[in-house]
């Protein structure tokens, strides 16, 4: 079992819940026995160790774009069979910051070769903020 140092399910789950599928709230952090939602964790860990305010993004509907389920990732225009319908994404910024996608991405690399799970992330680039998945292989957009 992976418990998170700093984050709740809450704040990742897209209707706030205390658990879902893959993770559950155990003393105000999310635990899992799943192996690539533990591998996100790793990685947001490790992030908020270096700046506390790293934080999932909110869509424009108002779920968090962590885990969805498979109505929340229709409606919000997800990909059919999205990697957070499967418990291991999360669209992430630093709050409160100008970055780009690119620093971003680039400290969350960072991060993922401490775990050595660089090579088994998905990374999307989108201006001011990073889709981030544990796919299990590189892929980049």
């Amino acid at each position: 079992m992976y418990k998170s140092k700093h984050w709740s399910v809450e704040e990742w789950d897209c209707l706030r819940r205390s658990e879902n599928p893959f993770a559950w709230t155990e003393d105000g952090r999310l635990c899992t026995n799943d192996e690539r939602t533990a591998n996100l964790f790793k990685i947001l860990d490790m992030l908020r160790d270096w700046n506390p305010n790293w934080v999932v993004n909110t869509t424009n509907a108002g779920y968090k774009s962590g885990y969805r389920t498979q109505s929340v990732n229709a409606e919000v225009g997800g990909e059919y069979n999205s990697y957070h319908t499967r418990g291991c994404a999360a669209d992430i910024h630093i709050a409160g910051q100008d970055d780009t996608d690119k620093a971003l991405a680039d400290t969350v690399l960072v991060a993922a070769d401490a775990w050595g799970i660089e090579d088994k992330l998905g990374i999307g680039y989108y201006g001011d903020w990073i889709h981030l998945d544990t796919r299990g292989y590189t892929s980049r957009w």
